[in-house]
């Protein structure tokens, strides 16, 4: 069975690695070490639209950086 796309009423928290990284994670999986919870369980929709802001946040701050 694939967590991530196997059951359609499953709940997802959005973790983030010390380096900002962010990652679609099963609630009911014990998150990893180095991991932290960002986004406590959702709906996989909403946990992805969350990763997507945060990382065109990230390409807008490095763009910003870089026109310094």
């Amino acid at each position: 069975m694939d967590p991530f796309l196997d059951d359609p009423g499953a709940r997802f928290l959005v973790l983030e690695s010390a380096c900002g990284e962010h990652s679609l994670w099963p609630s009911y999986v014990d998150v990893p070490r180095g991991w932290r919870v960002a986004l406590p369980a959702t709906w996989r929709s909403e946990a992805i639209a969350y990763i997507t802001a945060k990382r065109a946040d990230r390409l807008l701050a490095g763009e910003l950086g870089a026109a310094v």
